[in-house]
């Protein structure tokens, strides 16, 4: 996408674009990714600093981004991929209301198995995969989202459907 179609498709569906740390939602989702459970290592260390999230109408966008501005073609430019990706989120989230967002959080748990969350992010990751990522790297990104499905499993869907 380029950047005058990404802005258009933010200004036509109300699509506000966010640093996480300016939503105490998103530091609170970072906060307990963070923790050191009984497994004794987080879910994500990552959530805050590497990870862009949709909810509802706003896009957040990871510190590693610095100070993202919009209007600046260079910067749109070298997210155009996670903007597309993200994209997706919200056609699904558009077709599939409600039922999306609890699946994605909550089908079965946020993490180990989680269908819902892999049953949506790998349509997303189709176009990471159109753009140039390898599957594995998609599949090793997915892992780290809280362990949605088993690697091989993940792997060879990827092999079988794109």
């Amino acid at each position: 996408m380029t950047p005058k179609e990404i802005r258009s498709y933010l200004d036509k569906n109300s699509i506000q674009v966010k640093p996480k740390t300016s939503s105490k939602l998103m530091r609170f989702i970072g906060w307990f990714l963070a923790i050191r459970w009984f497994w004794k290592w987080p879910i994500n260390i990552k959530f805050m600093s590497v990870y862009t999230t949709v909810i509802n109408r706003d896009v957040y966008y990871p510190s590693s981004w610095g100070i993202f501005d919009l209007d600046n073609d260079r910067h749109v430019t070298s997210h155009a991929v996670t903007f597309e990706h993200e994209f997706v989120h919200v056609e699904q989230r558009k077709k599939w209301k409600i039922l999306w967002q609890l699946t994605y959080l909550f089908f079965p748990v946020p993490f180990f198995f989680a269908w819902g969350r892999w049953r949506w992010e790998r349509e997303a990751y189709k176009v990471n995969l159109r753009n140039g990522r390898s599957i594995d790297s998609v599949v090793n990104t997915l892992w780290k989202y809280g362990w949605p499905w088993p690697k091989s499993w993940m792997k060879k869907w990827f092999e079988e459907n794109y």
